[in-house]
């Protein structure tokens, strides 16, 4: 409920009758909103795919809990964070608030992984589940410390700048 109310909250401050209006050119706005579309529906295919497959019995379990594991929501957000860590690198100068806003995120999303880490086991679903998950936790952590030292960087630089 909490992350509800903050966002309601949020937009309500952001918007409101003497804020001015976003400038926000159409050509961008539609790929804001086309590329998560076009995520979900890519997404929504693979799984599709992935879950007749299984059915089928064509792909074997451990490939099967594998991929599902980059499919779930802590996967996916572990996707995002390193895809923003590869942003903000690839970029001249990396934006302070984004970094720093990525850097901070990545902190539940380790807790979370590690919370629903399956207990050691000998079968090869937990083994499976175990592998991703720790090469998921690795992603996060070096994606947290990268974002912090670009976010570091980026505020330090902002400081140092004459007005700054």
């Amino acid at each position: 409920m909490l992350p509800a109310a903050v966002t309601v909250l949020a937009l309500l401050i952001g918007f409101h009758r003497d804020a001015p209006p976003p400038r926000l050119r159409r050509g961008r706005a539609l790929r804001m909103v086309a590329l998560p579309a076009a995520a979900g529906v890519l997404i929504s295919l693979v799984v599709g795919a992935l879950g007749s497959l299984a059915r089928g019995g064509a792909v074997p379990v451990g490939f099967l809990v594998q991929a599902f594991t980059w499919l779930d929501t802590l996967g996916l957000a572990c996707l995002s964070l390193a895809t923003v860590t590869v942003w903000c690198a690839a970029r001249r100068r990396a934006s302070a608030p984004v970094a720093l806003g990525a850097a901070i995120l990545t902190v539940p999303a380790v807790f979370a992984r590690v919370a629903v880490l399956p207990d050691a086991g000998t079968d090869s679903i937990t083994r499976a589940a175990n592998l991703v998950g720790g090469l998921q936790l690795a992603v996060l952590v070096v994606s947290g410390i990268t974002l912090v030292a670009m976010s570091a960087r980026a505020l330090r630089a902002a400081a140092d700048a004459p007005g700054g």
